[in-house]
This record gives structure tokens, sequence and C-alpha cells, in this order.
């Protein structure tokens, strides 16, 4: 973990656990070493933060990258932000590719990258969105394994909303599960589609056990089939 990352977990703590009051569950399934992706759903711009916080503070803390839509470059100041705080813009061309080789250079090494399964923010009354392909292409080209992971009531948690924050109306739980490896599924493309369909599923069983355990009131939809 670089000096930039300790430093940017103080400032974040200082925030999220007053405010947010974030809860971490599952720590004990982050690897401590090696490549590794995690997948969790979207909905809220705090998601990568918040994801990147509960990485750094789990039992095996790890620095993370993420994989965002060129769209977030659009206003410079807030690009310049992000890509400061270890996002690698992924752009809707032919220039995608240097993004995801980029992503797949970092796995090589062993780091860490955040992807969002469901290619954007949900912004739907659905639970999630179709899981897309790029998880499990990062996957079977590096031999990363892939963690599931779930945020409870970020659909809720907007900037006109601030007093959800200070009272705790409704903290965020951040559910890690176990690892997912591709070397578990067939080769080719019909590998890929059966593991980002055991990954929806795994996600959507972490959502189901937030329900489970009380903080999370939502209904469950279908799997992909």
């Amino acid at each position: 973990m670089t000096r930039k990352w300790r430093i940017l977990l103080r400032t974040i703590g200082w925030f999220f656990n007053p405010f947010l009051g974030v809860k971490i569950h599952g720590k004990e399934n982050v690897p401590a070493e090696g490549p590794l992706i995690v997948a969790p759903n979207h909905r809220t711009y705090f998601d990568p933060p918040v994801v990147g916080y509960a990485l750094a503070v789990s039992l095996n803390p790890r620095e993370a990258f993420f994989l965002a839509k060129e769209d977030l470059w659009k206003v410079r100041p807030f690009g310049k932000l992000i890509e400061f705080l270890n996002a690698i813009p992924l752009r809707r061309s032919a220039q995608a590719r240097a993004a995801l080789m980029h992503a797949i250079e970092l796995l090589r090494k062993g780091g860490t990258v955040v992807i969002f399964p469901e290619g954007g923010r949900n912004k739907t009354k659905e639970d999630f969105l179709p899981f897309k392909l790029g998880v499990a292409f990062l996957a079977f080209n590096t031999g990363a394994p892939v963690v599931p992971a779930y945020i409870t009531n970020n659909h809720g948690r907007a900037i006109t909303k601030p007093w959800k924050w200070v009272l705790r109306v409704q903290p965020i739980h951040v559910y890690f599960g176990k690892p997912l490896y591709p070397s578990d599924f067939p080769g080719g493309r019909r590998g890929q589609i059966e593991f980002t369909k055991a990954l929806q599923k795994a996600v959507e069983e972490l959502m189901e056990q937030a329900i489970r355990d009380g903080v999370e009131k939502r209904k469950r939809t279908p799997s992909l089939q």
C-alpha cells in the first residue's frame, strides 16, 4: 500500500466513520496477496470510495484501482481528482483496449482492480442491471480471483439527503463474498458467460444476507438465466 493511499485512508476515515458509519462484513474473504478483482453493485458516486475504504481496512489491506467510464472526465477538475484516487478511464471507443491492458498489467503485478459488473450506475428500480462480461474478461486473462461485493442502502444516499448521514438513518454496510476463480470454469466465451452468471448470483446472495441481517429492506430480483 503506497504512502498516498495510507494518507487518503486516514482522511476519508474521518468522514466515513462519523458520518456514514460504514460497516464491513466478510473482511476475511479478501485475499492477503496476489492479483485481485473486486466486483460490487453500483448505484451512487459514493460507491468507489466506499469500496476503496472497505478494502483498505480489511484484514488484508489492499490499495485499489478503479475502472470508470470516461464520462466522469468531462468535468476536468473532477476527472483529475478521481485519477489521483486511482481511477482508470474506460473509453467506449477503440481506446478502451488501453484501459483494459492497464488493468491487466496492474493485476499481473499483484494489484487490486475494482470494476462494476453492471457497467455503470444502476438508476432503475431493479436491484441489479444485467452483469456484463468485463469482469470475466479481466479474470480469464490474468487468472485473478474475483471477490463479489454488495453495498447496502446506497440507493437512498443522495447529496440532497445529508441528514441520513449525520443521523445514520441508513448506515452503509459492505459485504465481501468468497472469491470466484476463473480456473473453475471452462475456457473461452462460454466460460466467461458462466462465470458472469455465477458472479451475479454471488452478489445477489450477499444482498439476501444483508436482508437476513436486517440491514437491507429490498426485494430480490431474478438472477440471470
